[in-house]
């Protein structure tokens, strides 16, 4: 096969195409600001033919070492002026996959539905993190009732509990 290898810049006033894996040995993909940028999988061909994924990964740590995580910025209107906006981080998925939102969440749709769970036999709860006392929502699969209560653990201190008969 064939080799480009580049020292430096490279400028191109076309469309680059790459006929196998790209890899980039330093830190950063930028894209100009003279138009929108996207990152996508080319549509496949054929009858029903089932597109193809596309994966963003996080660096992997070794030994001990945590892995990497994923950061989705964006940047909020600033005051009136030409000084470009500060990027913020809108979305956080953490080494451990807990997503960390800096934003309201919200689910549309025609029929939205957020499922918290998986049918495996655990429990499953909202909690709300308050400063001074937590609270929670949720279903202790232990003793299948719908609890609301002080705290964030099923089981202590529950206010009301719903069972199947109730």
């Amino acid at each position: 096969g064939s080799t480009l290898a580049v020292t430096g810049a490279m400028t191109t006033t076309t469309t680059a195409t790459v006929g196998t894996d790209l890899t980039v040995t330093g830190g950063d993909i930028s894209y100009g600001n003279g138009q929108h940028a996207t990152m996508s999988v080319a549509a496949v061909s054929g009858t029903n033919a089932t597109g193809k994924n596309l994966t963003i990964s996080a660096g992997v740590g070794t030994g001990t070492g945590d892995g990497g995580s994923i950061f989705f910025q964006t940047a909020p209107a600033g005051s009136s002026g030409s000084t470009a906006g500060t990027l913020t981080n809108a979305l956080t998925i953490d080494e451990d996959g807990v997503a960390h939102f800096l934003g309201d969440v919200i689910v549309g749709g025609t029929t939205p539905k957020l499922t918290i769970g998986d049918a495996g036999a655990e429990d499953t709860m909202l909690v709300f993190d308050g400063n001074a006392q937590d609270y929670r929502i949720g279903l202790d699969d232990g003793t299948d009732t719908l609890e609301i209560g002080v705290g964030a653990a099923h089981g202590t201190t529950p206010a009301i509990t719903i069972n199947s008969s109730s």
